[in-house]
């Protein structure tokens, strides 16, 4: 997952960076941001988002992000568009909660996010942004639908492949769920911001 973000210079608009900007977006680039720093603490933060299978036990249940985790992203964004977040102080912004989930229990699949970040002001010392984003999503598109589908019986594809195209897979689903938390967390902290 990255963060989609348009710019008028950019040839790709969901980058949000040019070609010659465009040196390392994975997890291993160190953006600078000297006026705002970012504290993780949630439990596991290098794990992106969770997979809980209901048949295919050796599958990773534990998923990484190739754009890196999301302090990363909240600095790589902060860095790339500087002139979307005015700060005239410092900040801390601090990841509480992030839990990124997707759940099969066969017959069904319910992916889910939890997002709680709080951003103060050094000086003065203040909260100037609580976010607390949640939502669900509920589909069929799961371990027992995928091993009917590939069973030699045509009714599996019938049951499995509208879920599939209007749905999208498992990681689709973890990947839009957390970019739009991530997204809105950006939008209301552009508005914290005072303005200049």
């Amino acid at each position: 997952m990255y963060v989609p973000h348009s710019s008028p210079k950019s040839s790709d608009p969901l980058r949000g960076f040019t070609e010659e900007e465009q040196e390392d977006t994975s997890a291993n680039s160190k953006p600078s941001v000297p006026f705002v720093t970012v504290e993780d603490k949630t439990e596991n933060g290098e794990v992106f988002g969770r997979r809980s299978p209901s048949l295919f036990f050796l599958s990773p249940r534990n998923l990484e992000n190739h754009y890196g985790t999301l302090p990363q992203l909240i600095e790589k964004e902060i860095a790339l568009n500087p002139g979307l977040y005015p700060a005239k102080s410092k900040y801390k912004i601090t990841i509480h909660q992030f839990s990124l989930l997707a759940n099969d229990v066969c017959y069904k699949n319910i992916t889910s996010v939890d997002l709680h970040i709080t951003v103060e002001s050094e000086k003065p010392k203040k909260q100037i942004l609580d976010f607390n984003y949640s939502d669900s999503l509920e589909s069929r598109v799961t371990d027992c639908t995928f091993t009917l589908a590939t069973a030699p019986a045509f009714v599996g594809w019938v049951i499995y492949l509208p879920y599939l195209s209007f749905r999208g897979n498992r990681e689709d689903q973890l990947n839009q769920m957390g970019r739009i938390a991530v997204l809105t967390f950006f939008e209301k902290l552009r508005e914290s911001f005072p303005k200049k």
